[in-house]
């Protein structure tokens, strides 16, 4: 290789580092939700509650998450995602392992067994504007 290839081969690649460099993250938080703020109302502040699986709406304004501690799915509106606020909880007989979006409905798999040694589960749908439940398979 000649020298000026070389030095040309340098300088693109000094030049492409300094981009990378200089690049935003791919991920910034803007805000948090705290999911014990979305518990049903009269629902012990202090009671476990952890946000798992997350799936996002189509038009990316409402969020949907599993709680499998406390048996159920908290809604959360972030039309302003700098301010996420709870839109709404449904308690389920079972444990939540799985939860999406599958066009107005929320599909939430749940674990119905008293032990993880002899699996056995349901399938639920949550109407997203309402909040009612389909009877589960």
């Amino acid at each position: 290789m000649t020298f000026p290839k070389t030095a040309s081969l340098a300088a693109l690649l000094l030049a492409s580092t300094a981009l990378a460099a200089a690049a935003e993250p791919v991920f910034n938080r803007i805000a948090s939700f705290p999911v014990a703020s979305n518990l049903p109302e009269g629902t012990d502040p202090k009671t476990p509650t952890s946000s798992e699986i997350v799936s996002a709406s189509k038009d990316g304004m409402t969020l949907v998450y599993s709680d499998s501690p406390h048996g159920g799915i908290g809604f959360v509106d972030i039309t302003d995602p700098k301010a996420p606020k709870g839109a709404g909880y449904v308690k389920f007989q079972g444990e939540p392992t799985s939860v999406a979006f599958a066009g107005s409905k929320a599909l939430v798999g749940f674990r119905t067994s008293e032990t993880k040694a002899n699996p056995s589960g349901e399938l639920g749908a949550v109407d997203i504007a309402t909040k009612a439940q389909s009877p589960v398979c």
